[in-house]
């Protein structure tokens, strides 16, 4: 069981990451403000994360990781609502 639930998270987070950069690459022409807000936020938390542990991240892996996290939380709450009903466990 492990080793299928472990495959099936894996090929999510890939899959989420994907979809995440293509969704990225699609909208930022028509939400301009929004990415470069998001630019500079990413910028900000490249440059802690490089002061931090020592290692220099690009900025832009933050945008479409942010979109996947978002992605995910969102398809966790729609899988609990549907197996779960309301109720809260």
């Amino acid at each position: 069981m492990a080793r299928k639930s472990g495959l099936s998270h894996g090929l999510a987070v890939l899959l989420s990451l994907l979809f995440a950069e293509l969704l990225v690459a699609y909208l930022t022409p028509h939400f301009p403000g929004l990415f470069s807000w998001l630019e500079k936020v990413a910028t900000g938390l490249g440059g802690w994360v490089t002061q931090a542990i020592g290692v220099e991240v690009s900025a832009k892996i933050f945008i479409p990781a942010c979109v996947a996290f978002f992605l995910a939380v969102m398809w966790g709450i729609l899988y609990h609502l549907l197996r779960h009903g309301r109720k809260s466990s």
